[in-house]
């Protein structure tokens, strides 16, 4: 249905170390590699967990792991890095520039539109505590660079991460 013959990187989302146990997945993975219908495949982790994936990494099947890293959640450096590189798993960093904190577009009259997720994420406490984080940091930007070349510089300095996801939803965010 998506035309190629062979996906580059299949990835699952929400990723359950769990999901290992009945050994099933391993074959699967191994099965559609050798059949040449994926070339490498890699899990999401989930947010707050990087810990979560480091018994799949070490199982040895997984070729990257996509991770929520950026300036404010540096976690996954603890422990998932280094596994990481010890077993030459490729990392992608996403939410580099933290939900919008790091773009410093974030106002307190911020609105999203009908059913964004953001609104619900940035409600009360959060979207204040938020937008203060990124104002401190701020501060410390030098003044030739803006706030997201500092995001992305933060990542990128870090052999350890492969690619980095610096998405973002109008093209004046960058």
């Amino acid at each position: 249905n998506l035309g190629v013959d062979t996906i580059d990187l299949l990835q699952l989302h929400v990723w359950e170390d769990d999901w290992l146990d009945s050994g099933e997945l391993q074959r699967t993975v191994a099965e559609l590699k050798r059949e040449g219908a994926i070339r490498a495949f890699g899990i999401s982790l989930n947010r707050w967990e990087p810990w979560n994936g480091i018994k799949a990494v070490r199982a040895g099947f997984v070729d990257s792991v996509q991770v929520i890293y950026n300036i404010f959640d540096q976690a996954p450096e603890d422990e998932l890095f280094a596994a990481c590189r010890e077993l030459n798993v490729g990392i992608i960093a996403r939410v580099p520039f933290d939900e919008g904190s790091l773009t410093g577009t974030l106002t307190p009259d911020v609105t999203f539109p009908q059913g964004d997720w953001r609104a619900l994420y940035f409600r009360n406490e959060n979207l204040r505590q938020t937008i203060e984080r990124g104002e401190r940091l701020r501060a410390d930007v030098p003044a030739a660079m803006s706030m997201t070349e500092l995001a992305l510089r933060f990542i990128r300095r870090n052999p350890a991460v492969t690619t980095t996801i610096p998405w973002m939803r109008r093209l004046g965010h960058g």
